[in-house]
This record gives C-alpha cells, structure tokens and sequence, in this order.
C-alpha cells in the first residue's frame, strides 16, 4: 500500500508547479475581465509566478538538503495553500499577483524535490525509470489541466479553479509526510556549507554547468511558447475551449517524447540528449517557416509546438538526471540550481513575450527560441 502512495505522491508533486498555471490558461481574459484589467497582466502573473519559483527553489534546495525534508517542504507547501486562496479572493489584480507569488515560492518545493527524492527512495536504475515516467506525468498538465480550468469555469467561477489547487495541495502534504522517512539528509562531507559555498561547489563542476544551460534553454524556449500560444490562437477567433483541447495533443507530445527517452536511456544513453535537441530544433524551424505557408498558420503554430514537446520530452529527464547524479549529495541543492536557473531566464524571456502586441509576439517568441537553440547546442559541443 505504501509504495502505491508513492508513486502517487511523485506523481502528484510533479505537475503540481505546471498545473497552477496551465489551469487557467484559457480563462486568462474571463479573469482579466473580472479584474477589471487586460490580458497582459494575467499574462505577467504567469512570469511573476515563473520569478518566484527561480527564488524558492534555490532557498528550498539549500533547506532541504541542510535543514531535513519533511519541515522545509511542509513550511513551504503552507505557503502555497495561502497564496492558492488569495487568488481565489482576489478582486484586484495586484491581490492576485501577490497570491501568485505566495504560490510560486510555496510550490518551488514539489519542483524542487521530486527528482531527488526518486534518488533517495529508490536505486539508480529503478530511479532513473522513475524519472522518465514523472516527467511524462509532468507535461500531461498541459492536456488536462487548461481543460480541466475551463469546466471548473463552466461550473462555478475561475475563482474555483485556486480553491481546487489549494485541496490538491493539502492531499500532497499529507501523503508525502506518510511516504517519505522522517529522516535529515546524510551529507557529512557538506554538513558546515553555507548556502553561497553549496551552490558555489555546483557552479565549479562544468559538466553540471552544461547540463544546466541545455535544461535551462529548452525548458524557457518551452514555456515561452506556452505563453504565446494561446494569444496567438485566439487572434485566429479560437475559444477558450478550443484552446483548452489544443493542449492535449502538446501533452500526448511529450509523452512519446519521454517514453522515447526512457528507452535511449537504457541503450543510447549518451546520444538522447542530442537527438531530443535535433528534435527541438526542427520545431523551431518549422515555426520559423508559418509566414510563408500562412494558409496552414493554425497547423503549423500546433505542429511546431508539438514537435517542440517531443524533443523537450526526449531531453529534459535525460539531462536533469545526468546532472543531478553528477552531484548526488547535493541533490537538493542541485535540483534547486536546475530549476531556478531555468525559471529565471524564463521570467525574462516570457516578460520579454507578454509586453509586446501582436505584432511583435511571434518574432520575439522565434528570436527567445533561436537563442536557446544556439546556446544548447553549443553545451552539447562542449559536453
């Protein structure tokens, strides 16, 4: 029975951190509108919330891996139940961006801590399955939460949607104070570390570094069209409800995408990362290509994201776990690295996207993904 619960608590601590975004993603104009604001500042909650998961993920990391898990996740999951019902109160849209701050700082701890938790509770290769398999569940979020935003819309109100998280959230904390040992982590040899002398020893590793740009690059690039993607198809008189369904094929995406990993991981390991940037870089090209088959615009601005899925599904769970087992002491720590470096630069790329009309948003959203293409590919070179 127990090891049921954990796999459901990896699995729920995994999308928890997306899912408090992609589920109101269609519904950002109906919020907008009950603000009494425009859409581009809901539009910067979801860069505001990315800021706030940069910064607690790094202070979570250094935390849990210094401080013990259980308080430290139970502290900041206390923070995201509070921030979730501020929003869901919220009639003005500087309450509501203060809730979504609350919640990106409380919910870096699941971001920060499902990927080395699969190391401690379970053995390198059954973990590195785990991990393949969670980061499937991962961007499932993206198929079923949005829809899931919009019926919860239908039903009651968006303010629902928040109340809806807060409980998800308060079912987590419980199961992971049942499967997860009361225990503090053993790093003996790390013990008296300050937090700038813990992440400065992860900094000084160079193959973490490059893993950590390429996870950076693709997961901004990925999120960045996130944001574009629904403005971008409701300019084509998109519903919310045709834009929540468009989701579920980006999930299906991914998923193939980590299945493909989970099986080069175990027979092509050093090539995976490689071939999911191939992949990753043909969407781009794709993209890059929807001015001169406008006829198909619609199909190539989902296609492309789908095949950007793809190979984000392919790299993603095979550079995080390379890079986390590189530095398995300070997982934690490391993790918290992988994801505020990536959240971080995605602030600044999504912001870069929010603040722009029309006009502008499809060759900003093409210069964000050219960049971390060239940046990715030449950590792969050097790899």
């Amino acid at each position: 029975m127990k090891k049921l619960l954990t796999y459901i608590m990896l699995g729920m601590l995994s999308i928890i951190s997306l899912a408090s975004t992609d589920i109101y993603l269609p519904i950002m104009s109906v919020i907008a509108e009950s603000l009494q604001t425009n859409v581009t500042m809901i539009q910067f909650s979801i860069s505001v919330f990315i800021l706030g998961l940069g910064v607690g993920q790094v202070i979570y990391g250094y935390c849990a891996d210094h401080l013990g898990l259980r308080s430290t996740f139970f502290a900041f999951m206390c923070l995201y139940i509070i921030g979730s019902i501020i929003c869901g109160l919220s009639h003005h849209i500087y309450v509501f961006l203060f809730g979504r701050i609350l919640q990106a700082v409380g919910v870096s701890s699941a971001l920060a801590a499902w990927q080395p938790l699969a190391l401690i509770l379970y053995d390198k290769e059954k973990a590195k399955s785990v991990v393949s398999i969670l980061f499937t569940l991962i961007f499932l979020s993206p198929g079923f939460a949005p829809a899931l935003g919009v019926y919860i819309y239908k039903i009651s109100n968006w303010h629902s949607c928040f109340y809806v998280m807060a409980v998800y959230s308060i079912i987590l904390t419980g199961l992971f104070f049942i499967t997860v040992p009361n225990r503090k982590r053993d790093i003996s040899n790390c013990h008296k570390k300050n937090i700038f002398s813990s992440y400065y020893s992860l900094l000084s590793n160079l193959k973490f570094i490059n893993y950590l740009f390429i996870i950076t690059c693709c997961y901004s690039g990925y999120l960045t069209y996130l944001i574009a993607f629904p403005v971008l198809a409701q300019a084509k008189g998109r519903s919310a409800m045709d834009i929540g369904l468009q989701f579920i094929p980006l999930a299906i995406s991914f998923c193939v995408g980590a299945l493909i990993s989970k099986r080069m991981m175990r027979q092509y390991n050093q090539h995976t990362i490689t071939f999911g940037l191939a992949i990753y870089t043909a969407a781009v090209v794709m993209l890059s290509t929807i001015g001169i088959f406008s006829t198909y615009f619609e199909f190539m601005l989902l296609g492309s994201f789908c095949l950007l899925m793809l190979g984000n599904g392919v790299l993603l769970p095979a550079a995080s776990f390379e890079a986390i087992t590189l530095v398995k002491p300070l997982a934690h720590s490391a993790s918290g690295m992988l994801g505020s470096s990536r959240m971080l630069f995605a602030f600044i790329a999504t912001s870069l996207v929010s603040f722009n009309g029309m006009g502008g948003l499809y060759f900003k959203l093409m210069a964000v993904l050219i960049f971390t293409c060239v940046i990715s590919w030449l950590c792969v070179a050097r790899k």
